[in-house]
């Protein structure tokens, strides 16, 4: 069966949204460099089974499946991933991979998935902006929620986010503090967004937490393609003249047209672009349970935990030792079923992979791409 008649053979949306004019896009290009050494250039963590028996980028596109029909699902990554992100969804259309010639953060991975979306199916067409690392509970609040952000975002000319009700004083996740409400109901309200904040300190994190108009910043967005060209065009203008570049043209878009434009820009994130500097944000209030995994220590909130706080995934063999979070990757390829053994220690993570053994203190979880990086630097191109 080939990918179009496969495709064909899944129901509709189990959720859709009200309006017929929108599409999901699945950002799936990020490298997870804090997941090494796990996660690899030919592997990266949208690409590993962190969270049950799929890869993090399949329960994504079943995710995003279940809103609009699959062949209005589309993946936005680097070219280099084209084939793996292939054999990963046999049943992603052929024209929905939109490739990036090399990464450049958000902002312009989203300006390209726009062009692509305008050119396909016309400028009023609602993109859903989903992330192939979220472990989601899919429940009515979810779908609730999303079914707001999309129908708020195909009626006014604003940019939609969802923000997470925090249930801890997280550290890990960057915040959204929140303005009046201005539309949805009391199950879904929507507020505007009166900043972005960056990830805090726990003591700025507690305040937050305690003044009770603070969400976590889930990284999911919601706009009409032609309202997010507006937003370029008011803050990044020189990014928007490139776009008009391929606006111009007409699908599939040359290579090396895509390679000139990617090339101009800087790289940025889309909250640094344009969602920190736009008047004309809002957030959907989600309550559903959500965890951005982002790195080796959100591990625990996603597995069981043994009595002394250890999350242990492959053998291990643990005395008089605490809260360390253990990975013993003993399915990847010629690797052999050792143990792990721990002897009174405590507050670390501890990975064992084929080719490397990574050991960090639990508090430099977040750091460990300065580990990518300086092998990178150093040449090692076997490990990273």
């Amino acid at each position: 069966m080939n990918q179009e008649s496969a495709a064909s053979s899944f129901p509709g949306p189990l959720f859709p949204v009200a309006s017929s004019n929108a599409v999901i896009v699945i950002m799936a290009g990020g490298a997870g460099e804090r997941f090494w050494p796990v996660s690899n250039r030919e592997t990266p963590k949208q690409l590993l089974r962190l969270h049950g028996d799929q890869t993090m980028l399949e329960t994504a596109f079943n995710r995003a499946a279940k809103i609009v029909d699959r062949d209005r699902v589309y993946i936005v990554a680097g070219e280099q991933l084209r084939e793996a992100i292939f054999h990963t969804l046999p049943n992603l259309k052929s024209g929905n991979y939109i490739g990036e010639p090399f990464a450049r953060n958000t902002a312009a991975c989203l300006g390209l998935a726009a062009c692509v979306i305008e050119a396909a199916h016309g400028p009023q067409t609602v993109m859903g902006i989903l992330t192939a690392d979220h472990v989601i509970d899919e429940g009515a609040e979810f779908f609730g929620a999303i079914s707001a952000a999309m129908n708020h975002a195909g009626e006014r000319d604003q940019l939609v986010t969802i923000g997470i009700k925090p249930t801890e004083p997280d550290t890990a996740f960057g915040y959204l503090e929140l303005g009046k409400q201005t539309a949805g109901d009391a199950s879904t309200p929507i507020h505007r967004v009166r900043r972005f904040r960056e990830k805090p300190n726990l003591e700025t994190a507690e305040q937050m937490l305690a003044q009770g108009n603070f969400l976590w910043n889930s990284g999911m967005f919601f706009w009409r393609a032609d309202t997010l060209f507006k937003a370029f065009e008011a803050h990044e203008p020189e990014m928007a003249e490139q776009w008009s570049r391929l606006r111009k043209s007409s699908l599939p878009y040359p290579v090396e047209l895509v390679k000139e434009v990617f090339d101009s820009f800087p790289s940025l994130a889309i909250d640094i672009a344009i969602m920190e500097r736009a008047s004309n944000v809002v957030a959907v209030v989600g309550s559903f349970g959500w965890q951005d995994v982002g790195s080796w220590d959100a591990l625990p909130r996603l597995h069981a935990t043994d009595e002394a706080g250890n999350c242990r995934i492959g053998p291990s063999v643990l005395l008089d030792s605490r809260n360390n979070i253990i990975y013993n990757d003993v399915a990847s390829s010629g690797a052999v079923a050792q143990e792990i053994v721990l002897h009174g220690i405590e507050d670390l993570v501890i990975v064992r992979t084929e080719k490397a053994i990574m050991i960090t203190p639990k508090s430099r979880a977040q750091k460990v791409k300065e580990i990518v990086r300086y092998l990178a630097k150093a040449k090692r191109d076997d490990l990273v």
